[in-house]
């Protein structure tokens, strides 16, 4: 059981309208593994993402299309033969191993070293020209960031109690990261 400082309200998950992300400000390598839970309500947004140009150069990230999911590790982007449920919680673990869901392989990628000069987006997929357009719709229960099989980043949905902030808490470095992007994020349920 999680449990936070006194300032912050754990809550369920924090859910994403499209227009709120989160920058982790971690460059992703190949030895960096993510690893969530989360809950899309619709299709055409990125859950996580960062590559250096247009072709996915450098990438690390996951988006779920309307017909095809397409994970991205290094310079390899394509589509894998899964299909993300709407309004189901899914586990995702994408590595230099593959891309799971639920425990299941769904990619297996070619081996790559690389070091990406874009930080991790939570919610969205950060690139050399900027934001993409294209943000998650759904929830986020957790999400950990992993260097060589070491936690880096383990986020939580969190608010501040002083002001009612919404956001992730990183428990490993004490901080609440909070929405970058427009609008605000909504609360799941507290948690005791």
């Amino acid at each position: 059981n999680i449990i936070l400082p006194t300032e912050y309200q754990k809550i369920e998950y924090l859910e994403t309208t499209g227009t709120q992300y989160i920058d982790t400000g971690y460059k992703a390598t190949n030895n960096t593994m993510v690893e969530s839970q989360f809950l899309m309500t619709s299709y055409g947004g990125f859950l996580y993402g960062s590559r250096d140009i247009i072709n996915s150069k450098d990438a690390h990230a996951l988006i779920q299309m309307t017909n095809a999911c397409y994970s991205m590790f290094g310079n390899s982007q394509s589509s894998v033969n899964y299909n993300l449920p709407l309004n189901q919680k899914v586990t995702l673990n994408n590595s230099a191993a593959g891309a799971y869901m639920n425990n299941t392989l769904i990619k297996k990628y070619t081996s790559s070293s690389f070091s990406s000069t874009n930080s991790l987006h939570i919610f969205a997929l950060k690139q050399s020209v900027g934001v993409d357009s294209r943000k998650f719709k759904g929830r986020l229960y957790n999400f950990a960031i992993l260097e060589n099989k070491i936690i880096k980043h383990y986020f939580v949905a969190a608010k501040r109690k002083s002001d009612s902030v919404l956001g992730l808490y990183d428990i490993i470095n004490n901080k609440l990261y909070t929405n970058i992007g427009t609008s605000t994020f909504k609360a799941g349920p507290e948690i005791s």
